[in-house]
């Protein structure tokens, strides 16, 4: 209960955000928002788990908000980078279906809990023109899960061992841009769920899976029409350096 109203806060905060950006002056076209959706399957990554490892869908829904520098930053290292964004984002992961059972245990399976996670992104471009654009992204954050190893009623869940847990994200995306200030964007995610071994068993929860996300961004018409930037020329000169030490 406590996770679903955080979720449609979250959800809650990101319309007003939207709203609010429409109607305020263009010093905060660096702002942009974005909602997700995550189908994907659990991995198995050693044999132990592949004769464990049941049922695997799952699905998960982020919300973000975006930050992007524009050329009239006059920002070297943006520039260089292609214009680059920062995101901060809350996602919530749906893995009621994900069920592992051991030939042992034979009277029922083991669940993978849900997972809220609070996460930052670096997401970096390396194609665009005024209607697409290609980009890899990195992430990391913290998380929380609902269910995780015990020997009550989760015994065969070595995937996560504790309550609380680090989270890291790759992935690479095509969005396509009808207008400038919005887009559709897709693309495939990898994510990794674990405690950091800081409790056992910890495994790992790894998924891989597609990604469709709705975009809100007022800063990608200037960006994808920014010329390369062109750094100035330094005189050159003479000078003389002294140095001296004792060892």
């Amino acid at each position: 209960m406590m996770v679903r109203k955080v979720w449609i806060l979250a959800v809650f905060w990101l319309l007003k955000a939207v709203i609010v950006q429409a109607e305020t002056t263009d010093s905060l076209r660096h702002w942009g928002y974005g909602v997700s959706l995550h189908p994907n399957w659990q991995l198995a990554i050693d044999q132990w788990v592949r004769d464990w490892l049941y049922d695997k869908e799952a699905f998960a829904v982020s919300v973000e908000t975006m930050r992007s520098a524009l050329p009239s930053d006059s920002s070297a290292i943006d520039a260089d980078f292609g214009y680059p964004t920062l995101a901060l984002g809350l996602r919530y992961g749906d893995n009621h279906r994900v069920t592992l059972q051991k030939p042992r245990t034979k009277d029922y399976y083991s669940h993978l809990g849900n997972t809220l996670t609070l996460y930052g992104l670096f997401s970096r471009p390396f194609f665009r023109t005024t209607h697409w654009e290609a980009d890899y992204t990195l992430g990391t954050g913290i998380g929380y899960n609902s269910l995780y190893y015990n020997k009550t009623d989760d015994i065969d869940n070595e995937l996560i061992g504790s309550a609380f847990l680090i989270y890291f994200n790759a992935g690479l995306h095509l969005t396509w841009h009808p207008v400038a200030d919005w887009g559709i964007r897709a693309g495939v995610e990898f994510c990794h769920h674990s405690n950091g071994a800081l409790a056992r068993p910890n495994k790992g929860a790894n998924s891989l899976g597609p990604s469709l996300a709705l975009v809100y961004t007022p800063y990608y018409r200037a960006v994808s029409q920014a010329k390369p930037w062109q750094r100035p020329k330094s005189e050159r000169y003479n000078y003389l350096d002294l140095s001296f030490g004792v060892g």
